[in-house]
């Protein structure tokens, strides 16, 4: 039969006693909630290492943050066209990206992702409409890769969004589509500094609960 190591039991008398001590004196005893960590997205910090034991390449979802919905968007329509425009790079010679008309209309985001290939003569645009209470708030909805944050939305919810295509031909427009299409998952190309993918990662995550709570 299992038995409990004795220090535990007294460690964990001790810590029902100074409870059961903080009731009484009308003082609040520290709850597991207490210990989640208060997220601040809008500093920037060095990208963690991959090589660490500890290093996780999804967005963690256990913290806490004050911050309302409205400097929440602020600060992601800012964040987005900054570290948005990545031009094309070691890391990827062949495409271009750039996030403009990031805008916000209460609990609704829309953004247009612009990507140039062979020197700008395809030309992909896609113009995405997102409800912010759809994003997942689970471990392992969104993840942080090279350059990129891949965001996973939760249930059968979709993103939606319009591909228009251009062909050109010395800066001539030959021909020219679009398609509107949806999914249940969506990837934001992002520059490699200041561990911008997994800010904009808690950011959403934050947006998204204070939309499910009925925030606008």
């Amino acid at each position: 039969m299992f038995r409990r190591p004795q220090r535990t039991l007294r460690i964990a008398a001790h810590a029902f006693t100074l409870c059961a001590f903080a009731a009484v004196a009308l003082v609040n005893c520290p709850s597991s909630a207490a210990t989640l960590p208060v997220a601040d997205w809008e500093q920037p910090r060095a990208t963690p290492r991959t090589d660490t034991g500890d290093y996780s390449p999804y967005v963690d979802p256990r913290f806490t943050s004050s911050k309302t919905l409205s400097a929440t968007t602020t600060w992601l329509k800012s964040a987005l066209e900054r570290y948005g425009d990545v031009p094309i790079g070691p890391n990827d010679p062949e495409f271009a990206y750039r996030l403009h008309d990031v805008r916000f209309a209460g609990c609704t985001m829309q953004w247009v992702e612009r990507r140039s290939i062979d020197q700008d003569r395809t030309i992909q645009e896609d113009a995405y409409t997102l409800g912010l209470r759809d994003v997942g708030r689970e471990p392992g909805n969104l993840q942080v890769q090279s350059g990129r944050l891949t965001v996973s939305l939760g249930g059968s919810s979709q993103v939606r969004f319009v591909e228009r295509i251009q062909h050109r031909d010395g800066g001539v427009v030959t021909s020219s589509s679009a398609t509107s299409r949806s999914d249940t998952s969506f990837a934001l190309a992002l520059q490699r500094k200041d561990d911008i993918a997994r800010r904009i990662g808690t950011a959403l995550i934050h947006a998204s609960r204070l939309c499910s709570a009925g925030q606008h």
